[in-house]
């Protein structure tokens, strides 16, 4: 596997998006919570949020062994597969937050 150059980006680009994914968990209290001029979410709720994203990340974790011990040939389209759902997923919670860059009232708000 080291031999292969493409095997070896992959699996740094994915060990990238999640350490980043991590860096979000710990910072979900300060970007969901109240703030200046916005509400925000009880942090209650953000506990909640940011506990259900530990379940989700470890179980997925847990499938994708399971998956990639049954077809152990496919690894690289496994994880090309396991990437593309986490830059999905972390596309469409960035894509939900507001944006200092536009307006106000541009950006719907959090429930």
């Amino acid at each position: 596997a080291l031999r292969h150059r493409s095997y070896i980006v992959l699996v740094l680009s994915t060990a990238v998006l999640s350490g980043a994914q991590s860096g979000w968990q710990g910072c979900l209290q300060g970007i969901l919570g109240p703030g200046p001029s916005r509400p925000g979410l009880a942090s209650q709720a953000v506990a909640w949020i940011g506990f259900g994203n530990g379940v989700a990340i470890n179980a997925a974790s847990l499938l994708a062994g399971a998956a990639m011990d049954r077809y152990p040939r496919r690894l690289k389209l496994g994880i090309v597969f396991g990437l593309g759902i986490c830059v999905f997923a972390t596309a469409a919670f960035t894509l939900q937050l507001p944006c200092s860059l536009l307006p106000a009232g541009a950006a719907p708000p959090l429930p």
